[in-house]
Order: structure tokens, then sequence, then C-alpha cells
């Protein structure tokens, strides 16, 4: 009985530190992912070339995206494949498609996600852009700024960028 009434005095401490580290190790995780939302940068590394898929008027313009990403912090941070959101003079005209890819990417570097497709229907952008279809095929920019929201995804938490530029 000695040895139970023992386990029984200890048990309580045991849980309340099993408690305390567990809160510990989240905290401390959470603290991490926010120095990492607040310091490090993603943008737009490169963008390729736009094709037309699937026709008119049912198709869409499609690009593959190069996303960069710098983490300056001292913690390795696992990264869903990002998400964008296209906009062209302040109204919705594509995304690209969720993905539960996942991507390390090293404390005090850089990394390189590549080929994140941006699916803008053509029938949203072609009212924003008097002959875009021609411009495409020549080759010719369409005049007209866009904005992405670049969006990621770090264990659960997201953090969104925007980043503009002309096309």
């Amino acid at each position: 009985m000695a040895v139970n009434s023992g386990v029984k005095k200890i048990l309580p401490y045991a849980i309340l530190l099993s408690v305390g580290i567990t809160v510990f190790t989240f905290v401390a995780k959470s603290s991490n992912l926010i120095k990492f939302g607040k310091t490090a940068s993603w943008t737009v590394k490169k963008i390729k070339a736009i094709d037309i898929k699937g026709g008119i008027p049912n198709g869409y313009l499609a690009s593959k995206i190069d996303i960069s990403i710098d983490n300056p912090t001292d913690t390795m941070v696992r990264v869903k494949k990002p998400y964008i959101r296209a906009f062209i003079d302040g109204k919705a005209v594509g995304n690209s498609i969720p993905s539960p890819e996942i991507t390390d990417v090293q404390p005090n570097s850089r990394t390189i996600i590549p080929d994140v497709e941006l699916q803008m229907p053509v029938m949203k952008v072609i009212p924003l852009i008097p002959g875009i279809v021609q411009k495409i095929l020549k080759g010719e920019k369409m005049g007209k700024s866009v904005e992405l929201d670049i969006s990621i995804n770090i264990e659960g938490n997201d953090f969104t960028k925007k980043v503009n530029f002309d096309i």
C-alpha cells in the first residue's frame, strides 16, 4: 500500500509537469511561426508564359508562377503550396488550385516553389482587357495592373502578402 500511496502523491505533479511541457512547446512553436510570419518574405520569382487552355468561351488563361520564400529565422518551417488569387482593377479574375503539397523552408535561406498554376476563366478576363487573346498570341503587354494575393499556410496558420505588377 505504501508504494500505491506514493504513486498517488506523485501523479498530480507528473500530470502538471506533462501539461507544462506541452504548453511550453506549443507557445515556443507558435512564437516561431509568428516570428516567421512577421519577418519572412515571399513574392513572385518568375511568371511563365500565359497559355489559353480549353478554348473560348469555357477555357481559362493559365500561367505557371514560381514563388520565392525567404526565411530569415533560425527555424525550419513546413509550408503548403502557396494559394494565389488574382485581381485586375480590383475584380477577382482567378486563382490557383489549393494543394496539400508541403515544402520544407530551411532556416536562413531562400526556397523556390515552382509552377503554382494560376487559372483565370477567359470570360472573366475578356471584359477587363479588350483584345486580350490577340495580345497574348502576339506576346504584347496588356496595359493593366494586376494584384496577386499570395497565401501560404504554415502548420495550420495562414499568412497573405500582396504583389502588384503590370502585364
